[in-house]
Order: structure tokens, then sequence, then C-alpha cells
């Protein structure tokens, strides 16, 4: 069972977001990991670990080569407008 911080609004940081995105992306059938840790310059370790439950980035650095590469955007969030 995981703890509520005090306070927390319950809604995800564009760093969870992201992360959601992305695992989601290198779990589906057919995700080459190590085409894709080759092409962002990462060893595939890293991307294989990306893909874990419960993962959680050192750096955002990994997380933001995985996102553009799979061509990922953050979407707005609620009441912001695209741009």
């Amino acid at each position: 069972m995981s703890e509520i911080n005090e306070g927390d609004t319950g809604e995800q940081t564009p760093t969870e977001r992201s992360l959601e995105r992305v695992q989601s992306a290198l779990q589906a059938d057919g995700c080459n990991k190590a085409a894709l840790a080759n092409s962002c310059g990462l060893s595939p370790s890293v991307v294989k670990d990306m893909a874990r439950p419960g993962w959680r980035p050192k750096t955002l650095q990994n997380l933001i080569a995985v996102e553009r590469e799979l061509g990922l955007t953050l979407p707005p969030q609620t009441g912001e407008r695209a741009s």
C-alpha cells in the first residue's frame, strides 16, 4: 500500500505522466528495447529497467531521450491551452 503525502492533491506531476506514457509504450508488443536504446544512445539495460513497474528516474535525461525517440510529447494539463 502506498502512502499519500500530506497535502498531496492526487494529481500526477509532468514527470509521472511522462514516465507512465513511456512505460506503456515500452511494454507494448513489438517494442524493440535494444534498438530503441541504441537510437537513444543508452544501454539496453537502462531501457529494459525503465519498463519495470515501480522504476523511477534518477535523472530526467534518459526519460526525455526515450520519450523523444518514441515521439511522445506531454499533453497540456487540464485548464492549459495547447500551443
